[in-house]
């Protein structure tokens, strides 16, 4: 009878199907490996024992090293990555709203405990002690949802007028402020020699981005930002670090802070014909002409008095009860500092047609505040008594 043998494993097999599966076993590879380095092979039983002893060391492994959380329902297969979940800020807001949880259930199960079995004094001590508790974390809870329309009426994260909107850099001054964005972060109010009230605009863009969180130039389009930081970075990464005044909604939301009534166009300027004779008006008597005013408001003046118009005298500043305008001037020092720039403002049939959109929206809300007025009017007065033929 033949007998089939392995060389490497040192047994006999009666057939060549036992050798076959012999060699498919764990115990033939792992006597190879042994061979590869030099080792003796080993033994089927003792083979079976390091098996059996490297097993129970890689189950020890496992279980000391997963992990589980409880909050957060996760496994974790190490206690590293367990250690990092921990430490993240939504297990802590889990955990928290675990907590609140467990102490909301705890409340309902003393309560409906209470009325059903007469305690001692004592006990209504302890109770009242407890519900005290419960009644703080409520009220931490209320806290916590009101804190949001507090701190948009107080401004708390609002951006100051003396703070950049891209960089939360602190100014000395407004005046300053509005030079570093426009040289750093190429931000220019738009028609600013129309505009009436700087710090309200500045003021309200502040709280448009420190409190709503959206980007000055597409917040038309709802979009908001988690934080003050990610709608500073869209801004700068997008070239939006300036104001949206092509959409008519945002003439409209700006409209408080511009006053365009001065380059409103009047009747007999817009008709007048080019037949028409053109009233010049000058300075002086008829023969002391020395300077006169076109129809496009441009001033002209007598080649004499060069030296004088070349002069660069300080803007006249309006004075307003007690000193100066603090406004006017400085709004005068934001205008020098554009044109210093470049700027040279709006002019021509753009200005003559952005004044009529706002006088178009001023006359709009005017009047729809006034229907609003006679229907709250015909509401609150239906139950007198009519005062005429009585």
């Amino acid at each position: 009878m033949a007998s089939f043998t392995c060389l490497t494993c040192k047994v006999n097999f009666a057939n060549n199907e036992w050798q076959k599966q012999h060699y498919k076993s764990e115990w033939h590879q792992y006597n190879l490996k042994r061979k590869l380095v030099d080792l003796n092979s080993v033994a089927y039983d003792t083979f079976e024992k390091i098996k059996a002893r490297q097993q129970a060391l890689e189950s020890k492994d496992t279980t000391e090293q997963t992990r589980y959380c409880e909050c957060c329902r996760k496994p974790f297969s190490s206690i590293k990555a367990y250690d990092q979940h921990c430490q993240s800020k939504k297990h802590r807001e889990m955990k928290e709203k675990k907590e609140i949880k467990d102490s909301i259930a705890a409340k309902k199960q003393t309560s409906t405990k209470v009325p059903n079995n007469p305690v001692s004094t004592s006990n209504v001590e302890i109770d009242a002690d407890n519900s005290d508790d419960y009644e703080d974390i409520d009220s931490d809870d209320d806290d916590d949802y009101e804190t949001v329309d507090e701190d948009y009426e107080e401004g708390k994260d609002a951006i100051r007028p003396d703070q950049c909107f891209f960089c939360l850099r602190e100014a000395d001054s407004i005046e300053d402020n509005v030079q570093h964005m426009s040289l750093v972060h190429s931000f220019f109010i738009p028609d600013v020699d129309y505009l009436t009230d700087l710090e309200g605009l500045l003021t309200y863009l502040g709280e448009k981005i420190g409190i709503d969180h959206v980007c000055l130039w597409c917040s038309y389009s709802g979009k908001t930002f988690r934080s003050i930081k990610s709608a500073q970075q869209h801004m700068l990464s997008k070239g939006h670090s300036k104001i949206n005044f092509e959409q008519a909604d945002v003439l409209l939301e700006y409209a408080d802070f511009y006053d365009y009534s001065k380059s409103y166009p009047d009747a007999e300027g817009e008709n007048v014909s080019s037949d028409e004779e053109v009233k010049i008006d000058t300075i002086g008597g008829e023969d002391d002409t020395w300077q006169l005013v076109l129809p496009s408001g441009s001033v002209i003046g007598h080649r004499s008095l060069l030296r004088y118009y070349k002069q660069n005298l300080k803007p006249i500043i309006e004075k307003t009860g007690n000193g100066m305008s603090t406004n006017r001037r400085i709004l005068d020092k934001v205008m020098n500092n554009y044109k210093a720039l470049g700027w040279t403002g709006i002019k021509g049939e753009a200005a003559v047609l952005r004044a009529k959109d706002i006088k178009f929206f001023n006359e709009l809300k005017a009047r729809r505040s006034l229907d609003i007025g006679m229907k709250h009017n015909k509401v609150l007065t239906k139950h007198f008594r009519n005062q005429v033929f009585f």
